[in-house]
């Protein structure tokens, strides 16, 4: 029986190793060249070709290479009903992601890109130092990725509010949900972070409504997905003052367009997408326990939900 790896030329070859390494009694195989369709009990993907996981009769999971399931999920690509799809929950790429979003609030707590502005400008400019405890962070999404991100914040002391479509308990995290804890966490979140899985219903909820919601000059960073957000609605919050500035990390088109507005706005920070980056050894053993798991018939860790879309 084989594993299947179908991911970008430039970086299956880590993959295989990694998973050869953590399955040495398997066959790890690299599309196209898949061998016998019905020996492949694994595919490891993010973004396969339309068609491609219909061709595997005996598949147990899916395994995703990142944290977001939205691609596997589609109906043109995704696997066949009945297939499970596993998340990508990994420590490292956990620890990446936190340390991005501690860093972009860092940054605008201590106000640098103030006084980036200041130094271009060789103007010498002390400002006034604000307590932690007076800067309340807004996470949009409590998954794994954002209670992560949230917790390393509260050890910080920054006071720390996370919303999610259903009520959840986090220690030291004031969760709110619903459309009343999403209203409350606006009118106090001085930074936003969105964190949020990509679905139908909360493509777009980065909109003009909800930037409008929050305390003016309040900054804002998207390590999720460039579809959560409403672009000319962000450049408008900007323009007006409403949003102080932006972090920006992922893009509804990417690599983002040399033409984009994004890269010239003075209140953005534009990184490439590297807000936190899969391990491939890390994971790799991931993938080794739930193929153990699935070959067991016992139940498969950090399993998508097909019903809710992540």
């Amino acid at each position: 029986m084989a594993v299947l790896v179908h991911y970008r030329p430039d970086r299956a070859a880590r993959w295989v190793e990694a998973l050869r390494t953590a399955l040495p009694d398997e066959e790890i195989r690299t599309w196209p060249e898949a061998g016998e369709p019905v020996s492949v009990e694994a595919v490891v993907t993010m973004d396969p070709e339309p068609g491609v996981l219909d061709r595997f009769p005996n598949l147990r999971f899916i395994a995703s290479t990142g944290a977001g399931v939205e691609k596997l999920l589609d109906p043109d690509a995704g696997p066949p009903p009945g297939v499970p799809i596993c998340r990508l929950v990994d420590p490292e790429l956990t620890r990446g992601m936190a340390e991005y979003v501690l860093t972009a609030v860092l940054r605008y707590h201590r106000q640098f890109e103030q006084y980036e502005a200041f130094s271009r400008e060789r103007h010498w400019n002390p400002l006034p130092w604000p307590s932690p405890a007076d800067r309340p962070v807004g996470f949009l999404g409590l998954g794994v990725l954002g209670t992560a991100a949230a917790a390393l914040l509260v050890r910080h002391g920054f006071p720390v509010l996370g919303w999610s479509r259903s009520p959840k308990q986090v220690a030291d995290i004031r969760c709110e949900h619903g459309a009343d804890g999403l209203a409350r966490l606006l009118r106090e979140a001085r930074i936003l972070v969105c964190l949020l899985p990509l679905t139908p219903e909360t493509r777009g909820i980065v909109n003009r409504d909800l930037l409008s919601r929050l305390p003016p000059g309040a900054h804002f960073v998207n390590a999720a997905r460039g579809a959560h957000v409403v672009d000319a609605d962000l450049l408008a919050a900007l323009d007006s003052g409403q949003l102080a500035h932006a972090t920006l990390d992922v893009f509804h088109d990417e690599p983002l367009p040399t033409d984009h507005p994004f890269w010239a706005h003075p209140r953005i920070t534009v990184t490439p997408h590297i807000a936190s980056l899969t391990v491939p050894e890390s994971a790799a053993r991931r993938i080794a326990d739930n193929l153990r798991r699935a070959r067991a018939g016992e139940p498969l860790l950090d399993l998508a939900d097909r019903q809710r879309g992540y």
